[in-house]
């Protein structure tokens, strides 16, 4: 059998008791307490997106290379035309034009490893972009007249 007291019994103002109703027109306090909670999370999650976004755009601007044109078509018609003037035989006009595109070649990627730089020939570019023509061909120039097949450091 069961015992039942009239103590043990819930009345409706106990339940009510223990429940905050909100007033008429309020918003429940929960909704406050919530936004604050997680409002503070929401912050500084976007603080830390922002962070991240800068850095990144910061790397990339770094990181990406120059780009530079260079006229191949002039300097080496340039070339040909100093070295028709020049009393050479077959074998010696060869050694000399082999000789001229090893200096020209590693002329080009020395500059292009030191200035992390991306070189086209000038015809490709329809923008303007710095042209380093000149300097190639005095660094070119040089090491011909010194009778060496690779360029030495060369200036930035």
């Amino acid at each position: 059998m069961t015992n039942n007291k009239h103590e043990d019994v819930l009345t409706s103002d106990d339940v009510r008791n223990g429940v905050n109703m909100p007033l008429p027109g309020e918003k429940p306090g929960g909704i406050k307490a919530r936004f604050l909670q997680f409002g503070g999370l929401v912050f500084a999650g976007a603080a830390a997106l922002a962070v991240m976004a800068t850095v990144s755009v910061v790397t990339v601007r770094v990181s990406m290379p120059e780009v530079v044109t260079f006229d191949m078509k002039g300097t080496m018609d340039a070339f040909l035309q100093q070295s028709a003037q020049l009393p050479l035989d077959e074998e010696q006009a060869k050694m000399r034009v082999s000789r001229f595109n090893n200096v020209l070649t590693h002329s080009l990627s020395d500059w292009q490893t030191r200035h992390h730089a991306i070189i086209l020939v000038a015809p490709a570019v329809v923008s303007n972009q710095h042209d380093i023509t000149l300097e190639i061909q005095n660094t070119v120039a040089s090491a011909m007249r010194e009778g060496s097949s690779l360029p030495s450091g060369g200036s930035k």
